[in-house]
């Protein structure tokens, strides 16, 4: 009896232990189970030291994580970094370049120790890049009335009229500070020019540019020239920074037009406009691409020859462009000093200057900017208008 038994026994624990786990010693493990998901417990720990958070003007944020142990980093999402080795405690990384203006919420690491055993994925708050800009002022030097309107109405001039070319003399800017003009009607407080570089007496001083503008004329090495020298080749916003292509000396024509063409698929909107339809730029012959009439043959020749000591030339953004605009006068509707170059008779193609930004709701259109009055529009990239290069970051 106790033979039979002892048999059943045997026999109830070798079917018992089929798919069981032993160590290393032949010990039975019992009730282990391994999970292809789950992280071992000698794996590193991860945890987040420091958060980036929302950041200003760095599109290569960096960010500190602490590890367990040391081991080999792994990235996914958006976020990635040239650092591959973690150390055992805190890491500081830099990421790779990253795009402004967006929200990142999907990067993570993960460190793989010597045992190749990885931690479970460190999920990195999520974080926004902004860049900032510099604007230019607006150049409008004169305050609006508010006209106390009588009954009956007169007939006659300087009651009770519109008048937006007063003199802000009567806000502070001069010896009177009542808040009324000479026909005893209101201006109210908060205008234009009561803000910003315009009203700043520093700012507003003319020799480098009207109103509260500020540029510098550069020769072709991009050394700067006084703003009464004459040949000039380019010109720096010193405000924005931007560098301005000027239109002084062939190829740089002011009159020669351009349709407008960019074969880049990741910027031109899905349509890169009109390669060869013009023809009367500087040096146009038919047979040659490089010579076309448009933007970004022009925008290759002109780096070639590397001017004012640049070659990253290209077609400003409308809000580059805009940014030359002088809200404040017409005809043209832009310094004259510095830019003497350009055109601004009314008539086709003959005022409007191409951006680099295709229209949002018409793919085969671009956006345009006239300085005889500063005026934005967007015009079919098949028209042949006027261009200035632009470089620099905004």
């Amino acid at each position: 009896m106790y033979k039979s038994s002892f048999v059943v026994a045997v026999v109830l624990l070798s079917v018992s232990t089929v798919g069981c786990k032993f160590s290393a010693d032949g010990e039975l493990l019992i009730n282990v189970k391994k999970d292809k998901d789950t992280v071992s417990a000698s794996a590193p720990l991860l945890a987040e030291v420091t958060a980036i958070g929302l950041l200003k003007n760095n599109n290569q944020p960096s960010y500190t994580f602490n590890s367990s142990q040391a081991g080999t980093i792994q990235y996914s999402g958006d976020c990635s970094a040239s650092v591959t080795a973690a150390t055992q405690g805190d890491n500081t990384i830099a990421f790779n370049t990253l795009s402004w203006d967006k929200t990142y919420n999907n990067c993570q690491i993960i460190v793989t120790n010597v045992a190749n055993e990885a931690s479970a994925p460190l999920a990195i708050t999520p974080f926004t890049l902004i860049k900032t800009v510099t604007l230019n002022d607006t150049g409008i030097t004169t305050c609006g009335n508010y006209p106390l309107y009588e009954d009956p109405y007169p007939s006659g001039p300087g009651s009770s009229r519109h008048d937006n070319n007063i003199d802000c003399a009567f806000w502070g800017l001069g010896p009177t500070d009542d808040g009324v003009d000479d026909n005893g009607e209101t201006i109210p407080p908060g205008q234009d020019l009561m803000f910003g570089r315009d009203y700043d007496g520093v700012t507003n001083d003319n020799a480098d540019g009207v109103a509260g503008f500020s540029f510098t004329k550069l020769n072709n090495s991009g050394v700067d020239m006084g703003a009464s020298s004459s040949g000039w080749r380019c010109v720096r916003d010193n405000v924005t920074g931007l560098i301005w292509e000027a239109k002084q000396v062939a190829p740089h024509n002011a009159g020669d037009k351009f349709t407008w063409y960019n074969s880049d698929t990741s910027t031109n909107a899905g349509n890169a406009g009109t390669l060869n339809t013009e023809t009367s730029c500087v040096g146009y012959n038919g047979s040659d691409p490089a010579s076309y009439c448009n933007t970004e043959a022009y925008i290759s020749r002109i780096n070639a020859m590397n001017l004012c000591g640049y070659n990253d030339w290209r077609l400003p953004a409308r809000e580059e462009l805009l940014s030359l605009s002088h809200k404040g006068q017409t005809n043209p509707a832009i310094d004259p000093t510095f830019f003497s170059d350009t055109l601004f008779a009314p008539g086709t193609g003959t005022n409007f200057y191409w951006t680099a930004t295709s229209s949002v709701t018409v793919a085969t259109e671009a956006r345009t900017v006239s300085f005889r009055d500063g005026k934005e529009e967007q015009s079919p990239k098949s028209f042949a208008l006027l261009v200035r290069l632009v470089r620099g970051d905004y």
